[in-house]
């Protein structure tokens, strides 16, 4: 997983070419939301109990049973919320959740926090599999990262690169994940009946 100081520098940088002044006490409880979901999960609960206004957008995103199992689970996933799931047979998961994710920090903070999420788990895997581009584009379509988070990774790919070390881990030969994961995802046999 990146540091979080990278996490703030690029969710800084994404926010400011989405022309919205940073708050990085925001971003940083996103960070650690997903970081953390079980320390910071309970403050969700309790705004969301005590703000009726934030429960009602919440509501018209998601149904009442979705809200309440994601408020329910939230604070029992651990450490990225098992947003990182990247073989083909068990993305649906990490789907549900980015998307559910992204819909409450939308609600909480503004839309373009709530991209936040999508950017925090592209970059973790990101960091996991050295930046291959078309491991990271299909699994990002997979789980339905959005696309303005997609080309933004795009757009600053060298510079991400360079601040994961992925061309010297690449170097090293420490991105056994990234094979692993490329595998995975390309090579799954499908089971014949």
């Amino acid at each position: 997983m990146p540091s979080h100081d990278i996490h703030l520098k690029y969710a800084t940088l994404f926010l400011r070419s989405r022309r919205v002044i940073p708050d990085k006490s925001k971003v940083r409880f996103v960070d650690l939301l997903i970081d953390d979901p079980k320390s910071h999960a309970p403050k969700i609960q309790e705004l969301v109990r005590s703000n009726f206004n934030l429960w009602l957008c919440i509501a018209q995103e998601l149904s009442p049973h979705d809200l309440y199992m994601l408020l329910k689970i939230l604070p029992t996933l651990g450490h990225d919320v098992l947003t990182q799931r990247f073989s083909p047979k068990r993305t649906s998961w990490s789907r549900s959740m980015i998307s559910y994710l992204r819909q409450l920090i939308g609600c909480i903070f503004g839309r373009e926090y709530g991209l936040l999420v999508d950017l925090h788990v592209l970059l973790d895997m990101a960091e996991k599999w050295c930046c291959d581009d078309e491991l990271l584009r299909d699994w990002g379509r997979e789980v339905g990262i959005s696309p303005e988070i997609l080309d933004y990774y795009a757009k600053h790919r060298a510079l991400i690169d360079y601040d994961l070390n992925c061309t010297i881990r690449l170097k090293q030969g420490k991105c056994s994940r990234r094979d692993v994961a490329r595998w995975l995802r390309f090579n799954e046999s499908t089971e014949s009946t």
